[in-house]
Protein backbone atom coordinates (compact mmCIF):
# COMPACT_ATOMS: atom_id res chain seq x y z
CA UNK A 1 0.00 0.00 0.00
CA UNK A 2 1.10 3.49 -0.69
CA UNK A 3 -0.11 5.97 2.27
CA UNK A 4 -0.43 9.27 1.63
CA UNK A 5 -0.89 12.61 4.38
CA UNK A 6 -2.42 14.92 2.38
CA UNK A 7 -3.14 18.74 4.22
CA UNK A 8 -5.26 20.95 1.93
CA UNK A 9 -7.77 24.35 2.37
CA UNK A 10 -10.63 23.30 3.47
CA UNK A 11 -13.86 25.47 1.29
CA UNK A 12 -16.31 23.56 3.40
CA UNK A 13 -14.74 23.54 7.42
CA UNK A 14 -13.03 27.09 6.49
CA UNK A 15 -9.28 26.56 7.37
CA UNK A 16 -6.62 23.72 6.75
CA UNK A 17 -7.65 19.97 7.35
CA UNK A 18 -6.01 16.61 7.15
CA UNK A 19 -7.03 13.11 5.77
CA UNK A 20 -5.14 10.07 5.15
CA UNK A 21 -5.27 7.81 1.84
CA UNK A 22 -4.29 4.47 1.38
CA UNK A 23 -3.83 3.63 -2.21
CA UNK A 24 -3.06 -0.22 -2.82
CA UNK A 25 -0.09 -0.98 -4.86
CA UNK A 26 1.47 -4.23 -6.85
CA UNK A 27 3.16 -6.74 -4.73
CA UNK A 28 6.11 -9.12 -5.67
CA UNK A 29 3.40 -12.11 -6.87
CA UNK A 30 1.84 -9.58 -8.96
CA UNK A 31 5.11 -8.26 -10.59
CA UNK A 32 6.37 -11.93 -11.22
CA UNK A 33 9.48 -13.63 -10.99
CA UNK A 34 12.22 -12.89 -13.71
CA UNK A 35 13.28 -15.95 -16.04
CA UNK A 36 16.56 -16.06 -14.26
CA UNK A 37 14.89 -16.83 -10.68
CA UNK A 38 12.52 -19.04 -12.02
CA UNK A 39 15.60 -21.33 -13.48
CA UNK A 40 17.49 -20.65 -10.32
CA UNK A 41 14.45 -22.21 -8.77
CA UNK A 42 13.96 -25.38 -10.93
CA UNK A 43 17.01 -26.25 -10.38
CA UNK A 44 16.82 -27.00 -6.57
CA UNK A 45 15.02 -30.29 -6.12
CA UNK A 46 11.90 -29.70 -3.67
CA UNK A 47 12.80 -32.35 -1.45
CA UNK A 48 16.93 -31.75 -1.87
CA UNK A 49 17.84 -29.78 1.80
CA UNK A 50 21.07 -30.27 1.17
CA UNK A 51 22.05 -27.61 -1.27
CA UNK A 52 20.52 -24.14 -1.08
CA UNK A 53 18.92 -21.81 -3.66
CA UNK A 54 21.61 -20.37 -5.82
CA UNK A 55 22.34 -15.91 -4.85
CA UNK A 56 19.92 -13.92 -6.84
CA UNK A 57 19.78 -10.23 -6.25
CA UNK A 58 16.73 -8.78 -5.02
CA UNK A 59 17.12 -6.44 -8.06
CA UNK A 60 17.41 -9.36 -10.53
CA UNK A 61 14.57 -11.59 -8.91
CA UNK A 62 11.60 -9.56 -9.71
CA UNK A 63 10.43 -8.61 -12.95
CA UNK A 64 10.33 -4.74 -14.14
CA UNK A 65 6.62 -3.85 -13.24
CA UNK A 66 4.15 -0.76 -13.75
CA UNK A 67 2.58 1.08 -10.68
CA UNK A 68 0.14 2.39 -12.77
CA UNK A 69 -3.48 0.86 -11.54
CA UNK A 70 -5.25 -1.31 -14.24
CA UNK A 71 -8.53 0.15 -13.11
CA UNK A 72 -9.97 3.36 -11.08
CA UNK A 73 -10.12 1.64 -7.28
CA UNK A 74 -13.31 1.41 -5.33
CA UNK A 75 -12.96 3.21 -2.30
CA UNK A 76 -14.11 3.12 1.83
CA UNK A 77 -14.26 5.95 4.14
CA UNK A 78 -13.78 5.02 8.04
CA UNK A 79 -15.28 7.01 10.30
CA UNK A 80 -13.35 6.68 13.69
CA UNK A 81 -15.35 6.69 17.53
CA UNK A 82 -15.08 8.92 20.71
CA UNK A 83 -12.02 10.13 21.65
CA UNK A 84 -10.04 8.97 18.62
CA UNK A 85 -8.84 10.33 15.71
CA UNK A 86 -8.37 8.76 12.01
CA UNK A 87 -5.10 7.22 13.00
CA UNK A 88 -6.96 4.48 15.57
CA UNK A 89 -8.05 2.56 12.11
CA UNK A 90 -4.32 2.32 11.35
CA UNK A 91 -2.77 1.73 14.86
CA UNK A 92 -5.27 -0.44 16.60
CA UNK A 93 -6.80 -2.72 13.07
CA UNK A 94 -5.50 -4.17 10.44
CA UNK A 95 -7.53 -1.68 7.90
CA UNK A 96 -4.78 -1.43 5.25
CA UNK A 97 -4.44 -5.00 5.02
CA UNK A 98 -7.95 -5.70 4.56
CA UNK A 99 -8.11 -2.73 2.33
CA UNK A 100 -4.60 -3.96 0.02
CA UNK A 101 -5.93 -7.77 -0.13
CA UNK A 102 -9.50 -6.28 -1.85
CA UNK A 103 -8.10 -3.70 -3.96
CA UNK A 104 -10.21 -1.24 -2.07
CA UNK A 105 -8.89 2.26 -1.53
CA UNK A 106 -8.85 3.45 1.93
CA UNK A 107 -9.67 7.20 3.30
CA UNK A 108 -9.39 7.73 6.98
CA UNK A 109 -10.90 11.47 8.13
CA UNK A 110 -11.11 13.04 11.50
CA UNK A 111 -14.66 14.37 12.60
CA UNK A 112 -14.93 18.33 13.36
CA UNK A 113 -15.16 18.36 16.85
CA UNK A 114 -15.28 15.23 17.82
CA UNK A 115 -18.60 14.81 16.03
CA UNK A 116 -20.11 13.18 12.53
CA UNK A 117 -23.46 15.07 12.63
CA UNK A 118 -22.52 18.55 12.14
CA UNK A 119 -23.49 20.03 8.85
CA UNK A 120 -20.04 21.07 8.24
CA UNK A 121 -19.25 17.52 8.31
CA UNK A 122 -21.92 16.64 5.71
CA UNK A 123 -20.65 19.03 3.40
CA UNK A 124 -16.83 18.21 3.74
CA UNK A 125 -17.19 14.26 3.80
CA UNK A 126 -19.87 13.98 1.36
CA UNK A 127 -18.69 16.43 -0.94
CA UNK A 128 -15.30 17.91 -0.63
CA UNK A 129 -13.73 14.76 0.39
CA UNK A 130 -14.70 12.50 -2.66
CA UNK A 131 -14.08 15.94 -4.70
CA UNK A 132 -10.10 15.52 -3.33
CA UNK A 133 -9.48 12.16 -3.33
CA UNK A 134 -10.70 10.97 -6.82
CA UNK A 135 -9.09 14.30 -8.30
CA UNK A 136 -5.65 13.46 -6.25
CA UNK A 137 -5.90 9.99 -7.17
CA UNK A 138 -6.82 6.60 -8.96
CA UNK A 139 -10.24 6.31 -7.16
CA UNK A 140 -13.87 6.02 -8.92
CA UNK A 141 -15.93 8.47 -8.62
CA UNK A 142 -19.12 6.38 -9.26
CA UNK A 143 -21.30 6.18 -5.91
CA UNK A 144 -21.58 2.40 -6.32
CA UNK A 145 -17.47 2.27 -6.06
CA UNK A 146 -17.70 4.27 -3.04
CA UNK A 147 -17.92 2.90 1.08
CA UNK A 148 -19.03 4.20 4.38
CA UNK A 149 -18.35 2.35 7.38
CA UNK A 150 -17.68 3.89 11.35
CA UNK A 151 -17.48 2.22 14.80
CA UNK A 152 -19.40 3.61 17.34
CA UNK A 153 -20.21 7.52 17.39
CA UNK A 154 -18.81 7.41 14.06
CA UNK A 155 -21.32 4.69 12.75
CA UNK A 156 -23.84 7.79 14.34
CA UNK A 157 -21.91 9.34 11.89
CA UNK A 158 -22.99 6.57 9.39
CA UNK A 159 -26.41 6.67 9.92
CA UNK A 160 -26.31 10.33 9.77
CA UNK A 161 -25.04 10.09 6.18
CA UNK A 162 -26.52 7.57 4.74
CA UNK A 163 -30.24 9.01 5.41
CA UNK A 164 -29.00 12.52 3.81
CA UNK A 165 -27.45 11.21 1.16
CA UNK A 166 -28.67 7.73 0.46
CA UNK A 167 -27.55 7.42 -3.35
CA UNK A 168 -24.38 8.32 -2.44
CA UNK A 169 -22.91 5.05 -1.42
CA UNK A 170 -22.77 1.30 -2.88
CA UNK A 171 -23.08 0.06 0.91
CA UNK A 172 -22.61 1.30 4.45
CA UNK A 173 -21.10 0.09 7.72
CA UNK A 174 -22.34 0.17 10.94
CA UNK A 175 -19.78 -1.36 13.95
CA UNK A 176 -21.17 -1.09 17.28
CA UNK A 177 -23.22 1.45 16.34
CA UNK A 178 -24.29 4.38 19.24
CA UNK A 179 -26.92 6.12 17.06
CA UNK A 180 -28.28 7.75 19.55
CA UNK A 181 -25.10 10.14 20.46
CA UNK A 182 -25.22 12.73 17.94
CA UNK A 183 -27.98 15.71 17.77
CA UNK A 184 -30.00 14.48 15.06
CA UNK A 185 -32.91 12.15 16.69
CA UNK A 186 -31.63 9.38 13.98
CA UNK A 187 -35.14 7.27 14.73
CA UNK A 188 -37.03 10.16 13.70
CA UNK A 189 -34.46 11.15 10.80
CA UNK A 190 -35.49 7.36 9.76
CA UNK A 191 -39.21 7.64 9.84
CA UNK A 192 -39.09 10.80 7.78
CA UNK A 193 -36.99 9.01 5.26
CA UNK A 194 -39.14 6.00 4.86
CA UNK A 195 -42.08 7.87 4.75
CA UNK A 196 -40.65 9.96 1.38
CA UNK A 197 -40.41 6.68 -0.37
CA UNK A 198 -36.88 6.45 -0.10
CA UNK A 199 -34.11 3.62 -0.58
CA UNK A 200 -31.44 3.00 1.63
CA UNK A 201 -28.05 1.04 -0.14
CA UNK A 202 -27.40 -2.77 1.35
CA UNK A 203 -26.20 -1.83 5.40
CA UNK A 204 -23.96 -4.08 7.29
CA UNK A 205 -24.20 -3.92 10.96
CA UNK A 206 -22.11 -5.88 13.97
CA UNK A 207 -21.64 -5.73 17.27
CA UNK A 208 -20.18 -8.02 19.81
CA UNK A 209 -21.89 -10.56 22.02
CA UNK A 210 -21.32 -8.37 25.22
CA UNK A 211 -21.38 -5.22 23.62
CA UNK A 212 -23.02 -2.06 25.35
CA UNK A 213 -24.45 -1.35 22.09
CA UNK A 214 -26.12 -4.26 20.85
CA UNK A 215 -29.44 -4.00 22.12
CA UNK A 216 -29.60 -0.85 20.42
CA UNK A 217 -28.38 -1.68 17.20
CA UNK A 218 -30.51 -4.77 16.95
CA UNK A 219 -33.40 -2.71 17.46
CA UNK A 220 -32.89 -0.32 14.65
CA UNK A 221 -31.47 -3.05 12.16
CA UNK A 222 -35.65 -4.09 12.83
CA UNK A 223 -36.64 -0.54 11.85
CA UNK A 224 -35.05 -0.43 8.80
CA UNK A 225 -36.26 -4.23 7.74
CA UNK A 226 -39.51 -3.22 8.33
CA UNK A 227 -39.03 -0.68 6.04
CA UNK A 228 -37.47 -2.44 3.43
CA UNK A 229 -33.82 -2.18 3.69
CA UNK A 230 -31.48 -4.83 2.95
CA UNK A 231 -29.66 -5.61 6.12
CA UNK A 232 -27.11 -8.00 7.13
CA UNK A 233 -26.86 -7.84 10.98
CA UNK A 234 -23.57 -10.04 12.89
CA UNK A 235 -23.64 -10.90 16.43
CA UNK A 236 -19.44 -11.72 16.76
CA UNK A 237 -19.60 -13.49 20.00
CA UNK A 238 -16.03 -12.97 21.66
CA UNK A 239 -15.80 -9.51 21.80
CA UNK A 240 -17.51 -6.37 23.21
CA UNK A 241 -17.26 -2.39 22.31
CA UNK A 242 -13.91 -2.04 21.31
CA UNK A 243 -11.53 -1.93 18.14
CA UNK A 244 -10.51 -6.09 18.40
CA UNK A 245 -14.02 -6.11 17.70
CA UNK A 246 -13.64 -3.62 14.67
CA UNK A 247 -11.19 -5.39 13.11
CA UNK A 248 -12.92 -8.50 13.04
CA UNK A 249 -16.17 -6.76 11.79
CA UNK A 250 -14.28 -4.81 9.18
CA UNK A 251 -12.52 -7.64 7.36
CA UNK A 252 -16.13 -9.50 7.34
CA UNK A 253 -17.53 -5.88 6.14
CA UNK A 254 -15.29 -6.27 2.95
CA UNK A 255 -15.95 -9.98 1.88
CA UNK A 256 -19.29 -8.75 1.90
CA UNK A 257 -19.53 -5.57 0.56
CA UNK A 258 -22.10 -6.11 -2.79
CA UNK A 259 -19.08 -4.93 -5.29
CA UNK A 260 -19.34 -4.38 -9.23
CA UNK A 261 -16.16 -2.67 -9.74
CA UNK A 262 -13.44 -4.08 -12.56
CA UNK A 263 -11.51 -5.77 -9.83
CA UNK A 264 -14.08 -7.48 -7.96
CA UNK A 265 -13.90 -9.93 -10.79
CA UNK A 266 -10.36 -10.53 -10.08
CA UNK A 267 -10.44 -11.59 -7.10
CA UNK A 268 -13.13 -14.02 -7.35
Amino acid sequence: MAVFECNFNSYCRGRPASITVVIPTGNWEEFGYTEEMEASMRRVAPDDFSSTLPFVPLWRRIRTGDHTPRFPFPVLYLLCGAMDDRRAWQYRTQAVLFCEEQKIALVLVDPEGAEWYMDRDYEFLAHEVPQFVCGMFPVSPRPEDRYLAGYSRGAGGVVHHMLKQPNGFGAVGIISGSITFFEDDPVAMTRHFFSEGKKLPPIYMAAGAHDRSGERLRWYRDLLRQNGAVVTCEEIQEYDHGYRLCNAALERFLRWLPRTDDYSAVLR
